[in-house]
């Protein structure tokens, strides 16, 4: 899935380096925020069978703060729109998406499409998308081409969604650009043009889109739709790591490292490689270069270490796939209790990929002892996400499990609920002394 943009049309904000490598875990919501999703995760698990006390309504915020869900749809990344703030900013965004504001128009889509602050009803956000990009709003157009591009609210068509990102990115939307950059880079939706794809990446990238300066980077790179240029390819890497792109820190570290497009510097390359170890994120996205092999060798060895400097520092991603990479064997001998280990971790943070996986342990007894109860609480966690594995395993245990088995997991997600709900509650009592 496509990276969704912000209000303007503009991606949202990736994390900046940590000062230190410290083992806190990441506090990619914010701790209301966080126990306020595991509360409705919760909830949702139990079919809605637990009354949750009402939050107190804010004083009204900017338009600008809203929470945008991440790559895959789900969790929120950083956001500077604070959990118990959303009531009050749909309310504003109402009243003057109703006076005609078209960026209010887009940012309440936007609310309705992910359902932040009010229920997720596609038909609304398409009503107000539409509005937005009938007055030729750059993030009205942007959001049009998203819903088509992704099938939300209406059918999947990337031709539809490369029209409306080409309107977008001729009224100067970032995210327009960049899209309809790898649009056409990709042969997705119109034919591959790598020259065209170039154009608009560089547009992007001139108003400061890291993910266009790491495309940019890569084409120098690789010699793809141009000429191949080291030093090109080191100033676009230096501008994405610069602007956000935490891939392109590890681009960086080894130019300098090797003198690739940059006479070699041991002392810079020591600090970007301080820099990538010490964030969790950055870690992270390292270990995807190896484990997918994007322009190196394919690495399962060397994934592993970086996805385990993410993981333990307490990146939930990273500790999910730290656990697959047990699980399967891949780059180390088969551990099912070291990969039930980070599941647990992972899943504990909200991770539906991890919760189904440590569900489906204790199915089998893969690391931990099998264990009906247990299994049927991570799937029922996972599933209230939407994971689709989820309801697989709980059609599975429904063939194998006693009714009290049944009743023993509910009671358990209802007790995990409660204490949720009364730790929410007293962090925000301790936050407002």
């Amino acid at each position: 899935m496509m990276i969704p943009m912000n209000s303007t049309g503009n991606p949202p904000s990736q994390r900046s380096p940590k000062a230190s490598n410290t083992s806190a875990q990441p506090d990619l919501l914010g701790p209301s925020q966080r126990f306020g999703l595991i509360i409705l995760t919760l909830v949702a698990a139990m079919g809605g069978a637990m009354t949750i006390p009402a939050q107190t309504k804010a004083k009204p915020q900017s338009a600008d703060q809203e929470a945008v869900p991440d790559a895959d749809g789900g969790v929120p990344r950083e956001s500077t729109q604070r959990f118990e703030d959303l009531p009050s900013i749909v309310d504003f965004n109402k009243k003057e998406a109703a006076k005609g504001d078209p960026k209010a128009q887009a940012d309440l889509g936007v609310m309705y499409l992910f359902g932040n602050g009010v229920p997720i009803d596609t038909g609304e956000a398409m009503k107000w998308f539409k509005s937005s990009s009938d007055k030729n709003h750059p993030a009205g157009l942007y959001w049009m081409g998203y819903v088509h591009d992704n099938g939300r609210g209406v059918p999947k068509d990337l031709n539809q969604a490369r029209q409306w990102y080409a309107k977008g990115a001729e009224a100067g939307s970032i995210g327009a650009q960049y899209r309809l950059g790898a649009l056409f880079f990709k042969g997705e939706g119109v034919a591959k043009d790598l020259k065209e794809a170039f154009k608009w990446f560089q547009k992007a990238a001139e108003q400061g889109n890291g993910l266009s300066c790491y495309q940019l980077a890569s084409m120098f790179r690789t010699g793809n739709g141009v000429e191949k240029n080291p030093a090109e390819a080191f100033n676009y890497a230096l501008k994405a790591a610069e602007n956000g792109d935490l891939k392109a820190h590890y681009w960086v570290w080894r130019a300098y490292e090797r003198g690739e497009g940059t006479p070699k510097d041991p002392g810079k390359a020591e600090e970007w490689l301080r820099k990538s170890e010490a964030n969790d994120f950055i870690s992270y996205q390292v270990g995807q270069i190896h484990y997918l092999g994007e322009e190196v060798p394919q690495n399962y060895s060397e994934a592993l270490n970086w996805f385990k400097k993410g993981a333990e520092n307490g990146f939930f991603v990273a500790q999910y796939k730290l656990g697959t990479m047990y699980y399967k064997g891949q780059g180390v001998p088969v551990n099912f209790e070291e990969a039930a280990n980070w599941f647990r971790k992972s899943g504990e943070q909200g991770d539906r990929n991890a919760q189904t996986y440590l569900g489906l342990c204790y199915f089998k007894g893969n690391g931990v002892k099998k264990d009906y109860v247990e299994s049927y609480k991570w799937a029922s966690l996972a599933d209230a996400q939407g994971d689709r594995q989820a309801q697989t395993l709980l059609n599975a245990l429904a063939k194998v499990m006693t009714n009290q088995q049944v009743v023993d997991a509910k009671k358990q997600l209802a007790d995990m609920a409660a204490a949720a709900a009364a730790a929410k509650k007293e962090l925000e009592e301790g936050t407002a002394k």
